[in-house]
């Protein structure tokens, strides 16, 4: 018991010293209009320069990236992914495209597009976006989305899945997870203990609503001493007892929450091996994972991604992309 134990508080420890080391940072000086300029003589006339439009997009950050879109439409009165679009294909044109938004913006549209797919085992997708995001950051991807497709995620959410998966992804949609600066409450620590244990090992079936709402609004801190907490009164960690009560995707669903809030760089290195892993590159996902990332903790992502497989990042995207696709990667992860 008391080995249990002292490996969950180890693990927690562990996640709590990720520098969040950004790969990407905002340039300066920075000069929006020129930037546009540059892009539009880029792509302006017979050819199109690649190299200048790597040098702009891959190296400034979201905001910057936005301003640039904004400047872009004000000097030449087109947008700058309608003329980026007449001018590139395939997954470069695709990763140019989504960094004309900024990062939130671009979120809203993948979420789109993962949705628009009706393939349900993307539900880690969706979840990977919700629960890597602030709530402030939720908010914004929220109202992106609702703008541009008049419709809210939410709606959208539940008319896609259904059950508890559903209801896990509807509620990671609020963006009402209970923040890592809030003090832990112990009391509410021991509460969830017998509740999750109550609704799972303690009875016969499952009551899966409980392990949702626990999982989907308590912080990360407090999750963490939840695990603690039930291995030393169970007896069994919370994995073991999420395999033995669950299955299909919202056994993976609670699996990956455990996992990230205990380690969000190793979850995060995790979910990048897996989109290179096997014999197709999982293009739009590691494109959402670098742009998504970049900026916030990438150069954390990039040691343990290294310690985990022995291989750099940057190593493994070199080897499954190709052309002006991989000199961007290269650019973000750089």
């Amino acid at each position: 018991m008391k080995l249990i134990l002292s490996l969950l508080l180890a693990t927690v420890l562990v996640g709590f010293v990720a520098s969040d080391t950004p790969t990407l940072y905002p340039a300066s000086p920075f000069d929006a209009y020129s930037d546009a300029k540059a892009l539009h003589k880029a792509i302006d006339g017979w050819g199109t320069d690649e190299s200048a439009i790597i040098n702009v997009l891959c190296h400034r950050a979201g905001t910057q990236r936005a301003q640039i879109t904004s400047s872009y439409i004000t000097q030449y009165g087109k947008s700058l992914i309608h003329d980026l679009d007449g001018d590139l294909s395939g997954d470069f044109g695709d990763l140019c495209d989504y960094l004309t938004y900024s990062v939130t913006e671009y979120l809203a549209v993948e979420l789109k597009r993962i949705l628009d797919k009706l393939v349900e085992s993307d539900a880690d997708s969706i979840q990977e976006v919700l629960i890597s995001r602030s709530n402030a950051d939720i908010g914004y991807i929220n109202q992106a989305y609702a703008n541009r497709y008049q419709r809210t995620l939410k709606s959208v959410i539940e008319s896609k899945y259904f059950g508890s998966v559903k209801n896990l992804l509807s509620q990671l949609s609020n963006g009402a997870r209970v923040d890592n600066s809030s003090p832990v409450d112990q009391s509410l620590v021991n509460s969830d203990v017998t509740d999750l244990y109550d609704a799972g090992e303690g009875t016969i079936g499952t009551n899966e609503n409980v392990f949702v709402d626990i999982f989907a609004t308590r912080s990360y801190n407090h999750l963490n001493q939840v695990y603690a907490a039930y291995a030393s009164r169970v007896g069994k960690t919370m994995e073991s007892t999420i395999r033995s009560e669950f299955s299909g995707d919202i056994e993976n669903l609670l699996l990956d929450i455990i996992q990230y809030s205990k380690n969000k760089i190793t979850y995060l290195a995790q979910r990048l091996h897996y989109t290179m892993d096997g014999a197709e590159t999982l293009d739009h996902s590691l494109m959402r994972l670098i742009i998504g990332r970049c900026e916030i903790d990438l150069g954390d992502v990039k040691v343990e991604y290294q310690r985990m497989y022995g291989r750099s990042l940057t190593s493994d995207v070199s080897g499954d992309t190709t052309g002006d696709y991989k000199k961007a990667l290269l650019a973000l992860i750089n």
